[in-house]
C-alpha cells in the first residue's frame, strides 16, 4: 500500500503480455502511481479469470470474456465485481471509449470517475462504424460521468470534443511518453543489413499493406522487422509471401518489453504508416530509441514531430508505395541527431500529472 492510503482501480479491455498502446499506457502508469501515493489495481479482460501480480507489485484482476478474438464482446465478471466492490476505490479510471469495461466503470463507479478515451473516432472499420451508432447515447453517459477526461494528444482532444461537444470543459492533455532509462539499458541486437521496424497490434488501420508495398520498393539488404500481433497478422505475413518479401521481412508475434526495446534501439528507421492515432507510441519509441522515423502525417503524429525535431519524416497518409519507399531510402541514409525525443515526457512524468490530477478529483469529492 503507498504512503497515502489511496486506491485507484484502472479498468481496461486488455492489459500486458498483450500489446498495444492502451495496453502499455495502463501498464506504467499501474507501475508508476504508487511513487505519487496511488495505489493501482488493474481490472482487465481475457480469455480466462485469473488473479494475478506483476512483478512491479501491481494486482491485476482478469474477467473472461466470450468470444476472445471479437472487439464487440465483454466480461460480465467485470461488471458483476464492479458492482460490487467499486465503493472499495477512491477513485475509477476507465480507459477506451471503443470497448465496455469503461462504461462498467463509469456505471458502477461510487467516487471520482477519471476516463481515458483513447480516441479514435467513431469506429475503425465498417462494422465498427456501424455498432457505434447504438453505442453513441452510451458514450454520451461515459462523458456525463467524467470527472475528468484525459487526453493523450490535442490532436486526439479536439476529435473527441468535436463529437462530444459537451465534453470541452472537462478535457485534459496528458500526453502519453517513453521509457528512456529502459531504452537506454538496452542492448541492440546483432543483425545483417540494417532493419526497418514497425510495432504494435496488427490491425487494418495500421495499414501494414501498405508498409509492405513500400519496403518491397526498398534495396537489399535492408529488412523489415514486424513485432506485434491482431486481426491482420494473416492477411498481412500471406501478402507478404505474395510480394516474394519472407526472406527479408521477419514477423515475430508479441515480444518480451525487454526484446522490444532491444529491437528498438536495433533499427536504423521505425515506420507507422497508421491511418488513426490517438498518440503514437511507437513513432515515439522509435525517435527515441534512436531510429530516424517514417510516419503518417496524421495529427497524433505531427505533435510528435514537434516534440522530436529533425527525427521524423513525414509523408501524406494516401503516399503511394513510391513515395514512401523514397522516404524510407532517404531515412537509411539518414540517422536522426542524438537525443532527438528529447521532448517527448517519460512515464514518470506522465504518472506524475494523474496523480495530481487524481488528486484534485478526489480532494473535491470530499469537500462539505
Amino acid at each position: 500500500m503507498s504512503a497515502g492510503g489511496r486506491r485507484v482501480a484502472l479498468v481496461t479491455p486488455r492489459f500486458p503480455p498483450q500489446l498495444g498502446g492502451v495496453e502499455q499506457h495502463v501498464s506504467e502508469l499501474a507501475r508508476r502511481l504508487p511513487e505519487h501515493g496511488w495505489e493501482a489495481d488493474v481490472l482487465s479482460e481475457g480469455p480466462a479469470n485469473a488473479r494475478e501480480r506483476t512483478p512491479e507489485g501491481v494486482d491485476v484482476l482478469r474477467f473472461r470474456r466470450p468470444l476472445e478474438g471479437s472487439p464487440y464482446a465483454t466480461a460480465l465478471g467485470l461488471w458483476r465485481h464492479l458492482w460490487r466492490h467499486a465503493g472499495a476505490y477512491d477513485l475509477v479510471h476507465g480507459h477506451n471509449f471503443h470497448a465496455f469495461p469503461a462504461l462498467a466503470a463509469a456505471l458502477f463507479a461510487t467516487g471520482p470517475f477519471v476516463f481515458t478515451p483513447h480516441y479514435h473516432g467513431l469506429g475503425t472499420s465498417r462494422l465498427g462504424r456501424v455498432l457505434h451508432r447504438p453505442y453513441r447515447p452510451a458514450g454520451r453517459r461515459l462523458v456525463r460521468r467524467a470527472g475528468a477526461i484525459v487526453c493523450v494528444s490535442r490532436g486526439e482532444a479536439e476529435r473527441f470534443t468535436s463529437d462530444f461537444p459537451e465534453s470541452r470543459p472537462r478535457v485534459r492533455v496528458i500526453p502519453n511518453g517513453i521509457d528512456t532509462a529502459a531504452l537506454a539499458r538496452a542492448a541492440p541486437l546483432e543483425v545483417d543489413g540494417p532493419v526497418i521496424l514497425t510495432t504494435g497490434r496488427m490491425h487494418p488501420y495500421k495499414r501494414l499493406d501498405r508498409v509492405l508495398d513500400a519496403f518491397a520498393l526498398v534495396e537489399p539488404p535492408a529488412r523489415l522487422v514486424v513485432l506485434g500481433d491482431g486481426p491482420a497478422r494473416a492477411a498481412v505475413s500471406a501478402r507478404a509471401i505474395t510480394q516474394g518479401l519472407d526472406e527479408r521481412a521477419t514477423f515475430r508475434g508479441a515480444v518480451p518489453r525487454s526484446e522490444l526495446d532491444s529491437w528498438l534501439r536495433t533499427a536504423a528507421v521505425y515506420v507507422s504508416l497508421s491511418e488513426q492515432e490517438a498518440f503514437g507510441i511507437g513513432v515515439a519509441e522509435g525517435a527515441g530509441g534512436g531510429a530516424r522515423v517514417v510516419a503518417s502525417d496524421i495529427p497524433a503524429h505531427r505533435e510528435i514531430a514537434a516534440m522530436a525535431p529533425g527525427a521524423i519524416d513525414l509523408v501524406a497518409p494516401d503516399a503511394q508505395a513510391e513515395a514512401v519507399a523514397a522516404a524510407l531510402r532517404g531515412a537509411l541514409a539518414s540517422p536522426p541527431p542524438p537525443g532527438a525525443a528529447h521532448g517527448v515526457p517519460g512515464w514518470d512524468e506522465v504518472a506524475g500529472r494523474t496523480a495530481e490530477l487524481y488528486d484534485e478529483l478526489w480532494t473535491a469529492s470530499r469537500a462539505p
